[in-house]
């Protein structure tokens, strides 16, 4: 009968999250599940860190829409729902270990509330839903104590290297050292909870990413995955299309069909336009990123793209020329301090002034 129960809670949490969100094993006949739980954070979400050795650091704030998931792993005993709870683990890595440790004591309490009913969809929902207003987090998050470990980290990586080795330590001083970093951890484990982790930002023997750097990018990846899951209506041929087939200028996150602007782009490039690309929203001077316009257009177009924007720019510098051999016609630049010119394409050396073979020390006939 605990085997039926658990099987339709299972199918039951199959239809509500999506394969991204939930996934399980059957081993050994018992049910192993694990969670990514995306928490939706406030419009102006921040997070703020500062290095703690520093008595007179101030909090810095960087806005965020995307903190990593938390994950919830939790394997499912013979006799529940009915005696016994999901035996689970909790990890995060933007949070600190006492954080995690109250999220897995407030799990318990909702067990306790529900002993004998299928509870892991109430411990998804009040993670997903309750975790910032339970820490009391509800408007940023601090990660002072990741970002000086790493700063900590950083520093000894870089005395070592600038040393060579490390300085002799005696026997005797190591062992005690070695003793109270074990009593610290043995000391900080008891007030924590074995099923809460901290979910480190680095592998085994490697150094400390710069956990600013860390949420930064995962921010910008998941904003990509979230863009791309969403319709908006193209401002160029009023059609409603899906993200992944949208582009978004940036900053000011207007959105156009990828269609339209390569028809834009197109269109700009072959007329020789390729400086100052801007939105094609009235007045809006967000400009086209470079990696955007390569994503949009075809290989070839982009080469001629790149090719336009380089003779543009190099139309407008004072010292830019073109090889004169007419099958290379490649943009050369000359020597700052005389007329010789050398092409990066065919290597051909020549006189800035009259064009032909450079003549060293000789006057150019054209200067003179």
């Amino acid at each position: 009968i605990m085997n039926d129960i658990q099987k339709d809670e299972i199918e039951a949490l199959e239809s509500i999250y999506t394969p991204e969100e939930f996934s399980y094993q059957q081993i050994d006949n018992q049910y192993r599940c694990s969670f990514k739980i995306f928490i939706s954070l406030p419009d102006d979400y921040f997070f703020s860190y500062k290095d703690t050795r520093d008595p007179s650091a101030i909090d810095e704030m960087v806005k965020i829409s995307h903190l990593p998931p938390l994950i919830l792993t939790a394997t499912l005993p013979a006799d529940y729902p009915a005696v016994s709870a999901p035996e689970f683990t909790l990890s995060c890595s933007w949070l600190r270990l006492g954080a995690i440790t109250k999220l897995c004591k407030k799990l318990d309490g909702l067990w306790s509330e529900n002993q004998g009913q299928e509870v892991l969809f109430t411990w998804v929902t009040f993670l997903q839903n309750d975790t910032l207003e339970f820490l009391n987090i509800e408007r940023s998050v601090s990660i002072d104590h990741a970002y000086t470990l790493y700063k900590m980290n950083s520093e000894k990586v870089q005395n070592e290297a600038t040393d060579g080795q490390l300085p002799e330590i005696s026997e005797a001083k190591n062992s005690r050292s070695i003793q109270k970093r074990a009593h610290r951890r043995n000391k900080y484990k008891l007030r924590n909870d074995r099923r809460a982790i901290v979910e480190q930002n680095h592998s085994k023997n490697q150094s400390y990413k710069n956990p600013i750097h860390y949420l930064l990018d995962y921010n910008e990846k998941r904003l990509i995955i979230e863009f791309k899951k969403r319709f908006y209506t193209c401002n160029i041929c009023l059609l409603d299309k899906s993200g992944e087939s949208c582009t978004q200028f940036k900053p000011c996150l207007h959105v156009f069909c990828k269609e339209c602007i390569a028809s834009f782009l197109e269109v700009r490039i072959k007329d020789g336009a390729v400086q100052d690309i801007y939105c094609p929203e009235d007045k809006c001077k967000s400009e086209i990123g470079l990696e955007q316009i390569k994503n949009l257009v075809s290989p070839e177009l982009f080469a001629q793209y790149d090719s336009k924007l380089l003779n543009t720019t190099l139309d407008t510098m004072l010292d830019g020329i073109y090889c004169p051999r007419k099958d290379c016609q490649y943009p050369a630049c000359k020597e700052p301090d005389g007329n010789m010119a050398t092409c990066p394409n065919c290597r051909y050396a020549f006189c800035a002034l009259c064009r032909m073979g450079y003549h060293g020390v000789e006057p150019c006939r054209y200067n003179s």
